[in-house]
Formats: structure tokens, sequence, C-alpha cells
């Protein structure tokens, strides 16, 4: 007698479906035939949108992308200054959904930065670094940090430090430390910055996470 097949009930990345499944839910690939998608990866919006205040500090944020991202490197690529947690990160079609772990802060400017390790699913990076800004208060920060980071020896630009930024008073130091990598030029940026005065401290990432360990 031929067996027949089991009917599991999963629920998969919040579909719940009657699906014909040995093991493990559905994993994206790459649409096959036609010609070969080339073109960048895109944010098309999202929610909050760029500049918004008054955001709940339970919000949940959702990106729309003008493709379907490749969610690997979304945990990879994506992360939230300040931090609020460890993020949840699902992904729907060409919508990604990020559930910070802890609320917000309240009064506070949040900067999501999506770096160009950002690909979709035929391997295509994001088109450029993308920020979505957004503040769980009534105005967003404007002050930004920038400059140039400069090798002592040879006064050649640094490439690829990683810069971490701390509240230069004990009146500020319960404020977020934010950081960040040179680019090839050793040119960095922090826009959406506070008003009060940080010192910079240098440091080696070698696992890529930002974080002093």
């Amino acid at each position: 007698m031929m067996a027949m097949p089991r009917v599991v009930h999963l629920q998969c990345l919040g579909w719940l479906g009657v699906l014909m499944f040995v093991v493990g839910c559905a994993q994206p690939i790459a649409p096959t035939g036609g010609p070969e998608d080339r073109a960048p990866l895109r944010l098309m919006g999202s929610s909050p949108e760029v500049g918004a205040v008054s955001v709940e500090t339970d919000a949940t944020i959702y990106l729309l992308f003008n493709k379907e991202p490749q969610l690997s490197s979304l945990r990879s690529g994506l992360s939230l200054y300040p931090s609020a947690g460890a993020l949840e990160i699902l992904v729907r079609r060409n919508q990604a959904i990020v559930r910070p772990s802890a609320p917000l802060m309240e009064q506070v400017t949040y900067r999501l930065t999506l770096s160009d390790a950002l690909r979709d699913v035929r391997g295509n990076a994001l088109a450029i670094p993308t920020f979505v800004t957004f503040s769980t208060g009534a105005v967003i920060d404007t002050n930004r940090i920038a400059g140039q980071l400069l090798r002592v020896s040879s006064g050649e630009p640094f490439e690829g430090a990683n810069l971490t930024f701390y509240p230069d008073s004990t009146e500020t130091a319960s404020l977020p430390v934010p950081w960040v990598r040179t680019d090839v030029d050793g040119r960095f940026d922090l826009p959406n910055m506070p008003s009060v005065a940080f010192r910079a401290i240098d440091f080696v990432d070698v696992n890529r996470n930002g974080i002093q360990e």
C-alpha cells in the first residue's frame, strides 16, 4: 500500500497555512527565467517615515523595497541607534518588518541605518547606504559630527577605523554612545546628534558588530 503524505500545520514567518513539508519553512530563492536582474536594491518607503516625530515607544518599523531583500543580509547590514535591544526581522515579499526587543526611549532621535551590505535575493547590493531617522519626541536632533581621520605616521587617510563617541561630561554620561566606521577616504559623518561635546576613541572591530568587547 502506498504511504500517504502527512499534512502538517505550520506557522512560518507569521503566515499560517497547510503545507506539505518534511522539515523546516520555505526559503526564499531568486526567480528563474527572463533577463538577469542586475538592478540595485532600493528603499522605497518606511513607517515611521523619514523625519517622523512623536513615534510611539512600542513602534514596529516597516521597510518597503523595490524588490525582495535577503533576510540574512538584513540581519547583518541593518542597525538601530540608539540600540533598542536585539532586532527581530521578518521578510514578506518586498517588505521587511523590524521589531526592537526593548521599548524605544522617550524624547530621543533614532537612526535606522541600512548599509551597503544589504542584498536582494539575487545578490544585488543596496544602491547607497540609507538612513531612516525619526524621533519619539517632538523634534529631531539636527547636529552632526563629521571629519576625516588620518594616519599619524604617513598623513594618509585611515580607512575602516571604528570611532566611538562618548559624551564628554558626567551630566551627559547617560546619553547613547554612537559609533561610525571611516570610509575609503578616512571620512566619517554622524548626523542627527544631540548638542553636547563628545570625545572619540578608535577600536578594532574584529567581528564587525560595532561593539567594543
